[in-house]
């Protein structure tokens, strides 16, 4: 019996799988089939993609819902009597890879990013033997093309399965791994997947409800213990509620807590240090807060009215770091984004302009420092570009001490329960993908598909919830670019006169 009471023979497991036929002129056609790997990313991007939709969608509560921030799925619209589904292009869309990984690379289930972008961020066709996904002519000479689903896919019931043809001169070369994974060959070298869970525990159609828009991180002694978030939100008048990252509890805080009463903000970031809680609100105040009191023992107004690609803070081992992202190109209005310097105990700031700050380097090509922003937890930090994300370790080579890459809103938080790193964040902002192939420098907002709602048929009456920009969600890092892979025991090499054909699907056994 397994841990829910399930027997064995009842469960379901998705399986992935590959078949690579080669068809040389000479020797006649290779083939070789392999199961493929899909990673725990992968399992919950999928998960989040078909059983979330169909079985958590359907009611007026969102808590426990798993949602992803990617480019892979698409948004439906209306204009008069016509619906329309934006998909994303080619490039920033689902992508195969046929890559030269090092023979000291080792990927497992629980592998989140694979890094196929040489020192420049560009990507490193030493590593990228060839790449296919949805076109059906390319020039390039790495690019397979769509080809039609096999047959013996077609006729299984629980299987799908995409084809793809890489013809004579194309993707020539010696491969050991197949990757499925967003293209991060466009212009979204970041390009991954975030995902995230709700807990905000309203029903909208049968509570007293609001979502709430504040929180407190985990770990502020007297507010939240380690693995502890103290949220606001209304239900049936009950405001102040403490969540539970360890066990998934969600308890009402005590009126004789401090967190009953204190006062709560919306907030770009928080840090606490040496027993002060030092919030950034989304107002642009600083406040200095004594967790054990609740009260804010100081303030300070950092942030100017520029802020339109967030804002961040981290604490350096001295100061704290505070920087607004604007939305411009440097060289525009570069007074308009800056770095804070501030003192811990009198909130006193001196400021430089972003462009002029020297304590960050390896800036990608075509980002901004006007728009960027720096948050850090334990040793890392996560550089955001709008909703470009690089986690690194060394902020002085933000490319070459990459260890993640991904997609996400510029107002998430990154908190440490002492062991994992957890994101939290309101609302699931999904993207508009037309807004982003038109210009995906675009203020979040812009980029950011709005008012979408569920809509439920409910005892007569339609009922209208929307979440996308409510609700605390949050995440034990499940960010990354990897969602299922094949490591060849034999590496493939394909000549010059080699046609190759590559099915890579999953099903249901």
């Amino acid at each position: 019996m397994l841990g829910l009471g399930l027997n064995k023979v009842d469960s379901t497991k998705i399986r992935g799988f590959v078949e690579i036929e080669i068809v040389n002129p000479t020797t006649g056609i290779h083939r070789v089939i392999k199961n493929n790997t899909v990673t725990n990313l992968g399992k919950m991007l999928m998960l989040s993609k078909s059983a979330n939709n169909i079985l958590m969608e359907f009611g007026g509560s969102p808590y426990g819902r798993l949602r992803s921030t990617d480019l892979l799925d698409s948004y439906f619209g209306s204009t008069g009597n016509n619906a329309y589904n934006v998909k994303a292009k080619q490039d920033n869309g689902l992508n195969l890879y046929l890559a030269n990984l090092d023979p000291g690379v080792t990927l497992t289930e629980d592998t989140k990013y694979v890094d196929l972008l040489d020192s420049n961020f560009d990507v490193d066709y030493t590593k990228v033997v060839g790449f296919a996904n949805s076109r059906d002519v390319s020039a390039n000479t790495h690019e397979g093309v769509q080809d039609f689903t096999r047959p013996n896919h077609i006729i299984n019931d629980k299987c799908v399965a995409n084809r793809w043809k890489f013809a004579e001169g194309v993707a020539t070369g010696t491969f050991n791994h197949l990757l499925i994974m967003p293209g991060i060959h466009g212009d979204f070298k970041t390009n991954g997947i975030y995902l995230k869970k709700c807990i905000t525990r309203i029903n909208q159609f049968e509570d007293i409800a609001e979502f709430g828009d504040y929180f407190i991180i985990p770990g502020v002694p007297g507010l939240t213990g380690p693995n502890e978030i103290l949220l606001n939100y209304n239900r049936n008048n009950v405001n102040r509620w403490r969540y539970n990252l360890a066990t998934g509890e969600t308890t009402q805080v005590d009126s004789n807590e401090i967190g009953y009463s204190m006062t709560m903000y919306r907030t770009y970031d928080q840090v606490y240090v040496d027993g002060f809680l030092y919030s950034l609100g989304t107002s642009g105040t600083l406040r200095k807060i004594n967790p054990t009191t609740g009260d804010v023992v100081n303030t300070a107004n950092v942030l100017g009215d520029y802020v339109t690609h967030g804002a961040s803070m981290f604490y350096n081992g001295t100061n704290l770091i505070i920087m607004n992202g604007n939305n411009t190109n440097e060289g525009t209005y570069d007074t308009r984004a800056k770095v804070y310097t501030v003192n811990m105990n009198t909130l006193s700031a001196s400021s430089v302009n972003k462009v002029a700050w020297t304590g960050w380097g390896g800036i990608p090509d075509g980002w901004s420092r006007n728009r960027m922003i720096v948050k850090k937890c334990g040793a890392y930090y996560f550089v955001h570009h709008g909703f470009e994300v690089i986690m690194c370790t060394d902020l002085m080579d933000i490319k070459g001490s990459r260890v993640n890459a991904f997609l996400a809103h510029p107002n998430t938080h990154y908190v440490s329960d002492g062991v994992d790193i957890w994101t939290i964040e309101e609302g699931v902002h999904n993207f508009r993908y037309d807004s982003i192939e038109a210009n995906k420098a675009n203020t979040p907002d812009v980029l950011l598909y709005t008012n979408m709602y569920n809509r439920v048929m409910d005892n007569g009456t339609y009922r209208d919830f929307s979440y996308t920009t409510n609700g605390i969600w949050i995440g034990r890092l499940w960010c990354g670019n990897l969602i299922s892979f094949v490591k060849l025991a034999t590496p493939i090499t394909k000549s010059a006169t080699d046609i190759m054909y590559v099915a890579y699907g999953y099903e249901f056994v």
